[in-house]
């Protein structure tokens, strides 16, 4: 009878002293969230939520906020791509059971070894890629595959053709995230894929690659682009937009997190006329992106509505390990309208249907700058602006 006594003992001490615990969490995550929340909300409703609900129930006050317990995961929802990856430097799509690189990385290992665009791959690690998916030849190529890969692959010309074989070092190099080309009629084309840390430095130099070819219009595709780095999104919309104007804001019922981005006294692209590819994937600095360069330069958009998400997002450390993701300003363009949950509306809204955008995106990750064949989107901007 002691011995059931102090078990009983036991688990009641433990007991209470989990429930001392929770008051204090629950307390502190409370207090952050009424503090630093885009939105009025207090404290008491926060508390009421997650003793009622749990920490699930945050969403109810903001559809992106959390109670995370993962420092991995924490420190991966604080980062921005920083546009960079370890591998050899090759992208590479599916042709027939084999896989054929798209595109070698300038300054990459496979670019130093001499690999080149169209060489079909025949082998990873001397074992066939026969039979393989997609993800799992991509696995071999990257960091997670080890620190080296052979690779075997056949080059073709004509009727001919030719086998090698490179023993590759994984190495960190850059991703091409900005990248550009020109179509019929001198229209330019500019894939805006992220705005990583260099996205403004980038865009400028693709710009002047494009202004020394003579382009005399522009197509933008933002599609698939989901924000990043805001002061990277405001340096790209600097180079079109001029006059001190604002190109965007945060805004917040908390003070401190209310902010304008604003151009510059000139913008070195300013006078060209520029169409705007956008689509449901379309997000955060990159819908507002789309948006102002309608707004401040007449930019025509294409395609279909974007995604609508346009809320900021802060992690805020708890005391017991854990962190608190909450929304904490949503981003306008310059007339102030508020777009999240509604996204932005195209000028000339195209309909397509689940397997287009999918052969859309998979050409847009393959081939970076070329315009995909057979697009609509694009065909449909770049006649408007030939005709302009």
């Amino acid at each position: 009878m002691k011995a059931r006594t102090a078990i009983i003992l036991v688990f009641s001490i433990a007991a209470l002293s989990a429930c001392s615990r929770k008051p204090d969490a629950v307390d502190e995550a409370a207090a952050i969230f009424a503090a630093h929340s885009a939105s009025k909300i207090t404290a008491e409703e926060v508390r009421s939520v997650l003793l009622s609900e749990g920490r699930d129930g945050l969403a109810e006050l903001d559809k992106y906020s959390l109670i995370d317990g993962s420092a991995q995961k924490r420190l991966a929802m604080n980062q921005v791509s920083s546009g960079r990856a370890v591998g050899i430097g090759i992208l590479t799509v599916q042709n027939g059971g084999y896989i054929q690189i798209s595109r070698v990385i300038e300054r990459s290992p496979a670019w130093q070894a001499g690999l080149m665009e169209g060489d079909i791959i025949l082998e990873l690690n001397g074992k066939s890629v026969v039979g393989l998916t997609m993800p799992q030849a991509r696995e071999l190529l990257a960091a997670r595959g080890g620190n080296e890969v052979v690779i075997m692959v056949e080059r073709r010309q004509g009727t001919r053709a030719w086998r090698f074989e490179f023993t590759l070092r994984k190495m960190l190099y850059k991703v091409p995230l900005i990248s550009s080309s020109i179509g019929p009629g001198g229209v330019g084309y500019l894939r805006i894929a992220n705005f990583t840390f260099t996205a403004a430095a980038d865009t400028r130099a693709e710009m002047e690659k494009l202004a020394a070819a003579g382009i005399r219009s522009l197509v933008i595709d933002l599609r698939y682009n989901n924000g990043g780095l805001l002061s990277e999104a405001a340096g790209v919309l600097r180079l079109f937009v001029g006059g001190g104007k604002i190109l965007f804001s945060a805004r917040s019922d908390k003070p401190g997190y209310n902010t304008d981005y604003k151009a510059g006294a000139s913008a070195p692209y300013g006078n060209l006329r520029c169409a705007v590819l956008v689509n449901r994937q379309t997000s955060s600095g990159a819908e507002i992106m789309a948006e102002s360069l309608r707004e401040n330069a007449g930019a025509l958009l294409v395609g279909g509505q974007t995604a609508g998400e346009t809320g900021i997002q802060k992690m805020f450390p708890l005391s017991d390990g854990r962190a608190l993701r909450l929304t904490v300003a949503y981003l306008t363009p310059p007339s102030g309208a508020a777009l999240e949950g509604k996204g932005v509306t195209p000028d000339v809204a195209l309909a397509s249907g689940e397997q287009d955008e999918e052969r859309i995106n998979r050409f847009l990750s393959a081939y970076p700058g070329r315009i995909p064949d057979g697009d609509p989107a694009y065909a449909q901007a770049a006649a408007i602006l030939m005709k302009r």
